[in-house]
């Protein structure tokens, strides 16, 4: 091809140098045909919520299939659970970290390892702190939103701005913390968050361990409201507290009715008396929940991938970190019932 492009150019050189000798006029080349460049819809560069929706930064719905992930108390061995968990194509990770500082505290490049792992298994990341679970001062919530600003942790997460979500404390606020407290204890969070320029969405847990969603129906639009982004992602945790199954349409219809995007931002499932953790009995319906999120396009997030603890073990979806076929009855029913993510999730359409 080279060879003949040469000779062409050439032969065309030295007719256009006769007809210039000779005095006559080269005409024209013809003009280039005029292109149109295609309609292209700018959106946030971000994912953002319009009103019970979560859209991705490319402007489409997302709803959450997920799982968790404990990368804070398991750095060296979290990895191939991510991998696995994508091929059974679950979309988004909850990434358990911590700001408390311990002698074995992984060092932050650890968090930003994982969120790219995400990123590479297209997997929407959540991170999430877990200090201040059943906390009870509104100075917790202080505190991770400051670490959320804290100009080294923030260099991190801006580099995936376009895909992440931000859940400022895991289960803040025990059954004593009122509906109000929790409400006060996260507006200023919100507030020092989106002054620090973050703009992507902020999930927050319901009180009472996460269970107790009342709160969010009775205060949700105040905290959206609060937001100038109005990028708020409310999340409820289905444990004992949720163990009436015959409650749960109702529930989550008040949420929603409130125009409020909401995820079950963890679940358990129906645990065997023999099996059932330590402190609290947990009989959820998971299969009926799922079924629910389903037809009502509510976001799910299970708990958890594996490294519980010897007293709540009934919770480990895998005995193994890597292999599928490790699940256990309740990472079966995550993963393989009719509304669990092998057959629901959908990819975040950022991703290619």
């Amino acid at each position: 091809m080279k060879r003949i492009s040469i000779f062409v150019v050439v032969i065309s050189m030295i007719f256009a140098s006769c007809s210039n000798k000779s005095g006559g006029v080269t005409p024209p080349p013809n003009p280039p045909p005029v292109v149109v460049p295609p309609v292209v819809t700018v959106h946030q560069p971000n994912f953002y919520v319009s009103g019970k929706n979560l859209k991705d930064s490319a402007g489409n719905n997302f709803i959450i299939r997920g799982n968790t992930f404990p990368v804070f108390w398991y750095p060296n061995d979290y990895k191939p659970a991510i991998a696995a968990a994508a091929k059974i194509k679950c979309n988004a990770a909850r990434l358990v970290w911590q700001l408390r500082v311990e002698a074995w505290t992984p060092a932050l490049s650890k968090l930003d390892e994982a969120l790219a792992e995400c990123i590479a298994n297209k997997m929407v990341p959540i991170v999430e702190l877990h200090d201040f679970t059943g906390g009870t001062s509104a100075a917790d919530i202080t505190n991770a939103a400051a670490y959320f600003v804290r100009a080294d942790v923030k260099a991190i997460i801006d580099k995936y701005s376009y895909v992440i979500i931000i859940n400022i404390a895991n289960e803040w606020g025990d059954n004593n913390v009122s509906d109000l407290a929790w409400k006060n204890a996260y507006l200023p969070a919100i507030t020092t968050i989106r002054n620090a320029g973050y703009k992507v969405p902020i999930m927050i847990d319901a009180p009472g361990y996460g269970q107790r969603e009342t709160a969010i129906v009775a205060h949700g639009e105040e905290l959206l409201n609060s937001d100038p982004l109005k990028n708020i992602i409310f999340s409820a945790h289905g444990y004992s507290n949720w163990n009436v199954s015959s409650t749960y349409s109702n529930r989550i219809n008040a949420i929603l009715a409130k125009n409020l995007c909401f995820v079950f931002g963890e679940f358990g499932w129906n645990v065997p008396d023999n099996q059932q953790p330590a402190s609290f009995t947990c009989k959820v319906d998971a299969p009926l929940l799922m079924q629910l999120c389903q037809a009502n396009n509510v976001g799910y997030i299970a708990w958890s991938w594996k490294g519980n603890d010897a007293a709540n073990a009934c919770f480990d979806m895998c005995t193994s970190w890597s292999d599928t076929s490790f699940l256990t009855t309740w990472g079966r029913q995550w993963a393989y019932d009719a509304n669990g993510v092998k057959n629901t999730a959908v990819k975040a359409t950022v991703f290619p």
